[in-house]
């Protein structure tokens, strides 16, 4: 039997392929995707009982905090968060933050990094966005 959280990232995977054959890409501002976004957020938060919010690209205004948080209930805003997590993992943390502090040489390294990090938040069940 289907779960709400797997029919509603069933349903944004639907949007994006339709979106892609359509258009070549998502269009701009599909504010019908980022709800359906938000709405895995708390449905994650509902069957779980906690959602943790995550960044792979960590800013350059990184300080040495986690590249996770847990949902508070509040908003999330587009492009704020770009997975979301049942709980929290500090493999996943530790991933993201060393890809951060790695001197960057080439795509193809990069690449190995966000291979192990994409790997995991699936491992974990977790579930990449897109936003528009």
């Amino acid at each position: 039997m289907t779960t709400p959280l797997q029919e509603a990232i069933w349903q944004v995977k639907q949007l994006v392929f339709q979106e892609v054959k359509s258009h070549g890409c998502v269009s701009e501002a599909l504010e019908e995707l980022n709800c359906r976004n938000r709405n895995i957020v708390e449905l994650m938060q509902k069957q779980f009982g906690e959602c943790w919010l995550g960044k792979v690209n960590l800013g350059s205004d990184y300080q040495g905090e986690s590249s996770m948080k847990q949902w508070d209930g509040s908003f999330v805003l587009n492009f704020s968060c770009d997975f979301c997590l049942p709980k929290y993992d500090a493999i996943l943390d530790t991933h993201i933050i060393f890809r951060k502090l790695s001197i960057y040489k080439d795509c193809k390294s990069d690449l190995i990094h966000l291979v192990r990090i994409t790997k995991r938040i699936d491992k974990l069940g977790g579930h990449s966005f897109i936003w528009s």
